[in-house]
This record gives structure tokens, C-alpha cells and sequence, in this order.
């Protein structure tokens, strides 16, 4: 979900890494922060309370599809920035640089939260706030690949401690390939994009055909659920194992020739006007909502979102540049990280509290009036964006300007 698109990210470069791209793409960062948001909301419906019915509305049971956003995203960013660095050669410091910028980026907020995850588990299983769900996040046996960034490998099933940091392991695992793509496609022609076009496709298919429906029948077995209730099929909701890795780097890839197509003038004019940019998502939750849009259609309007957002110069630009929507982009790996660790928490809190609780569900959540709901959403948001911009003041920016002088 770690991407690169601020102004301020590109000048904490050292002298040493790579040259990037000192033109930023300030509209993405806005983008950024406003995916961030919508995760936390998918989260919350569904870990806390549905405010919202599948029967109403199957959009935000879609919203899982925003890390796909990210991956893409990142891609994008990273050809942006790093791309022209590697057009010349891999160098074996050049490569060492880059790799080291990516972790000095994601990993010490990753560590922070975690140990905050392993706070809040021992506290859980000390107070008896537990349940099969805390049970099978808060995995003891699976903090060294926690560390390793090795949780959304397979080595664990489900998504484990801070869950949303599957995304993180297996795009950091991804950042090993993209010198050699950038080099690749720097020194070959049209060829080489169609065949990375066609990868992609086929990698999507892959996930949506063969590992995707693999992983949920194995979910079902391990949580002991009955064959005949079924479970998502040919979806993109895949986040461990291979499957996870292969999206990610499908999406990661798709983002790369998002970028080829962003340096053409001619597709620059198509897609820049702001109401390109209006009408794809009007799409997106129109197919959504009527149930419309396979997950492979929606990872291209996600493109065309994200292509429409980076070309963009009218009204759309003069939002999006709004200080609200940079400041959400800017913490918003720390508002990614952040967030699930608060919903446990409030698990915790609610159980000392209330217990035995009339109001919650199984496996997880809370049978909450739309009143409450809406109201501990707000409190969500809130908090989430106050830790978020603590995290990313007094961890993420130092953090990462220490390890750049040492790694």
C-alpha cells in the first residue's frame, strides 16, 4: 500500500540513492489519502457494525478492491520517481539504495504497530476478550514472520496481528522486481509492454480463477464452516500465499504501464479532463452497486481513476490540492496502520465494560443502532486520524531519515 508521492518524500532522497523524479504528482497523494479512508470504513463495517445492508448496497463489501488501488498506485509512483534511476543499469548500490529507501519507508511504523498488536493480544488473552476471530489474529507463532515481512507469504492462512500489513509484505517483496522491469522496459520496444500487458491479464485471471477460489474453500475447512454455505467466488480477495503475491504484482506491473501510457501527450488530453476522472467513478459504484462489475473490470477503472487523477490540471486538481486531502495522503500509510490496532482496542475496552454483551454478533461485530454506529464511526475517523498524524511527525519522518543514514 506504501507508495511514494509527496513533495516532501521526494526531497528526503539522500544524495546517494538513485536520482528520482523531482516532479511530483501532488493529485495522487490526495488519492492516496482518500482510499485510506474508504478502508477504514470497510473495516469497520466489518469488524464493528454494518451501517449498511448487502442487500441495500454491495458497494462497500467492494471496498477491499482499494488495496488493489494502492498496489497500482504504487506502481505508477515508482516508475515516476524511480524509473528514469534504472534506465541506464541495475547497479548493485543503485539496487541497494533504492531497497533501503523502501524500507526505511514502511518498516519502522510496520514494527511500532506490531508491538502495539502484541500488547493489545496479551492484554486480550489476560482480561478473556477473546474469540475464535482475536484467536486467530493474535498468533503468537507467527511474529518472526511478522518481522520478516513475510506475513502475507502463506506461511499463516488468514491475515495475522495487524492484518492489513499482508498488503505490505508482499509489496515489499515486489520492490525487488521493479529495477528490472524499469530496466526492461527502458531498453526494448512496444513488444515488451503488450507482453507485460498480457501477464498481467493472465496473472489476474490466475487469482480470480484458480487461487482465489482456493484459498476461500481452505478458509471455510479451517474455520469449520459447512460446505454448503458459499463463499465468494472469482473474486480478488486473496491475501495470503501466492495468490496475495501474484496480485500484488499484477497490480504493481499494471501501475508501470499506466505510467508508459501517462507520458503520452496524446492520452495525457484524453484523460485529463476532471470529468473523465467523475464519470469513472460514477462507473465504478454504479456497476458495483447493480452488481455489474467483475473485479477484473474494476481494476481497470481504478486505472483509468488513477491515470484521469495524475493528468489532471482543471477544477478536479483545485479539490483534490485541498490541504484536507493532502494531509490525507500524507499520513495515510499511518492512517492504514493504524486503524485496526484502535478497533481491537475498543474490543478490548467494550468487554471490560459490557459483558456479557446483548449486542454482539458472531463471529465479530455489534448488533449497534444506526445512530450508534454512525457515531463510532466518527469516533474511528477521529482517533484514527489523530494517531495517524502523531505516527507520521514522531515515527514514519524520523524514522526513515535515521535508517537512510545508516542502511
Amino acid at each position: 500500500m506504501e507508495v511514494l508521492t509527496t513533495s516532501a518524500a521526494v526531497k528526503q532522497t539522500d544524495a546517494a540513492a538513485p536520482t528520482p523524479n523531482a516532479v511530483i504528482l501532488p493529485n495522487l497523494t490526495s488519492l492516496r489519502g482518500i482510499a485510506a479512508l474508504l478502508v477504514i470504513f470497510f473495516h469497520y463495517h466489518l469488524f464493528i457494525t454494518p451501517l449498511i445492508t448487502e442487500k441495500t448496497s454491495p458497494i462497500v463489501g467492494k471496498l477491499y478492491l482499494m488495496v488493489d488501488l494502492f498496489f497500482i498506485l504504487s506502481g505508477f509512483v515508482m516508475a515516476h520517481v524511480y524509473g528514469p534511476a534504472f534506465k541506464t543499469g541495475v547497479s548493485g548500490r543503485g539496487f541497494w539504495t533504492f531497497i533501503g529507501a523502501r524500507f526505511a519507508r514502511i518498516y519502522p511504523l510496520h514494527l511500532l504497530t506490531l508491538l502495539v498488536m502484541i500488547g493489545l493480544g496479551l492484554t486480550a488473552n489476560a482480561t478473556g476478550a477473546t474469540s475464535e476471530v482475536t484467536r486467530t489474529i493474535y498468533n503468537f507463532s507467527a511474529i518472526p514472520a511478522q518481522i520478516l515481512l513475510l506475513q502475507g507469504m502463506g506461511i499463516q492462512h488468514e491475515a495475522t496481528w495487524n492484518s492489513p500489513t499482508w498488503s505490505i509484505s508482499v509489496e515489499w517483496w515486489t520492490y525487488l522486481l521493479f529495477p528490472f522491469i524499469a530496466l526492461g522496459l527502458a531498453h526494448s520496444g512496444r513488444w515488451s509492454r503488450r507482453l507485460l500487458a498480457a501477464i498481467v491479464a493472465a496473472g489476474y485471471a490466475a487469482v480470480l480463477f484458480y487461487f482465489q477460489p482456493r484459498f476461500w474453500a481452505e478458509r471455510w475447512v479451517l474455520l469449520g464452516i459447512p460446505a454448503n454455505v458459499p463463499y465468494p467466488m472469482h473474486v480478488l480477495d486473496d491475501i495470503t500465499g501466492i495468490g496475495a503475491l501474484v496480485r500484488c504484482v499484477c497490480g504493481f506491473a499494471f501501475g508501470i504501464l499506466l505510467y508508459e501510457a501517462f507520458r503520452s501527450s496524446r492520452t495525457r488530453a484524453l484523460v485529463a479532463p476532471g470529468y473523465v476522472f467523475a464519470a469513472a467513478w460514477i462507473a465504478l459504484l454504479g456497476l458495483w452497486q447493480f452488481k455489474r462489475l467483475s473485479d477484473g473490470g474494476a481494476v481497470v477503472i481504478l486505472g483509468l481513476i488513477i491515470l484521469s487523477a495524475a493528468c489532471n490540471a482543471d477544477w478536479l486538481s483545485r479539490l483534490l490540492s485541498h490541504r484536507v486531502w493532502r494531509q490525507m495522503g500524507d499520513i495515510s500509510y499511518s492512517l492504514y496502520l493504524v486503524h485496526l490496532p484502535l478497533i481491537l482496542a475498543f474490543w478490548i475496552v467494550r468487554h471490560l465494560l459490557v459483558a456479557p454483551d446483548p449486542q454482539a454478533m458472531s463471529p465479530m461485530g455489534y448488533r449497534f443502532t444506526k445512530p450508534e454506529g454512525l457515531a463510532g464511526l466518527a469516533a474511528l475517523y477521529i482517533a484514527a486520524i489523530g494517531a495517524a498524524t502523531l505516527t507520521y511527525r514522531f515515527v514514519e519522518q524520523p524514522a526513515r531519515r535515521w535508517l537512510r543514514t545508516v542502511l
